[in-house]
């Protein structure tokens, strides 16, 4: 049963990886633009989680408000940082180093969940550390052209990688204090990001031209409003089973075993998809990674 969680959220988890991949290639001129469509996926999530039962015997408390909007203002950080971190480099490699972001809950859980680490965890952190010399400045192919990371993408991971590690820590702390909350938890996590979208974008609307003006409408055809619906009906369906399953499974497993799985369908897809290719330096720092998760979820 744990396996078919890890599998499901793995997989709804690799296809928002890549709608916001697409977002960002052909929808993305602006930073205001990603608020819109965070605005845009949010309101279809809430309408799918909504729709999905329990329908009744549920309400919101003290406890789903409060870890509920700390939640939203993290997640919106983390995709925000990840969207700049696709913008400057390649998809594969970013999400090697996002998977590491398990590294924060399996620290927390040591001190506060009485989790251990084994030797093998252990050697997984070592090859973590070892693998950050690789992907530093390290060279990839996107359609034949040449590019190389540097450190303003290596921030915008590692940014995205701490909102991630702690999203991650308050979710499983909710849900180990509220196992029957996750639908009133998800749904004020997804209104405080929507506030926070619509302040965002008023905050950079001031100002705008005619034209800019113009090219944020521009951006509701056909195909982003798929793209919307999509992103925002995986996530409905990968945060509830999420939810269900990190309260009863240890974070020095799932954690890994999901980001894991992720990693390496992110890597098959960017190729095929997007036609990215890694250097053999970037690809020694994509298996140390890889490794490291291996060994973290075999701890």
């Amino acid at each position: 049963m744990l396996w078919s969680s890890v599998l499901i959220i793995s997989s709804l988890s690799t296809v928002y990886s890549v709608c916001l991949k697409v977002f960002q290639k052909n929808h993305n001129s602006q930073n205001k633009h990603f608020f819109i469509f965070s605005l845009c996926i949010n309101l279809i999530q809430a309408l799918v989680l909504l729709a999905m039962p329990p329908y009744s015997g549920w309400s919101f408390n003290r406890n789903n408000l409060l870890f509920g909007a700390l939640v939203g203002a993290l997640i919106l950080g983390n995709y925000f940082f990840t969207m700049l971190a696709y913008r400057t480099g390649p998809l594969a490699l970013s999400n090697s180093i996002f998977g590491l972001s398990i590294l924060v809950p399996i620290a927390f859980g040591l001190f506060f969940w009485d989790e251990s680490l084994s030797v093998t965890a252990i050697i997984g952190l070592v090859l973590f550390l070892i693998s950050i010399m690789f992907v530093s400045n390290a060279t990839y192919f996107e359609k034949e052209t040449r590019k190389k990371t540097d450190f303003k993408w290596l921030l915008y991971v590692f940014l995205s990688l701490a909102c991630n590690g702690a999203t991650m820590i308050v979710s499983k702390q909710f849900a180990r204090i509220a196992p029957d909350e996750s639908k009133p938890y998800l749904l004020v996590y997804i209104a405080c990001s929507m506030l926070l979208s619509i302040l965002a974008i008023i905050i950079m609307s001031r100002g705008d031209h005619v034209d800019e003006a113009i090219s944020v409408r521009q951006l509701f055809d056909k195909k982003y409003l798929l793209l919307c619906v999509v992103a925002g009906a995986v996530m409905a369906a990968s945060n509830t089973v999420f939810m269900s399953a990190i309260g009863v499974s240890s974070s020095v497993f799932f954690f890994p075993a999901t980001r894991g799985l992720t990693l390496i369908m992110v890597l098959i897809l960017s190729y095929f998809l997007f036609r990215e290719r890694l250097s053999k330096k970037a690809a020694t720092g994509f298996i140390l990674n890889a490794l490291a998760i291996l060994m973290l979820s075999l701890g």
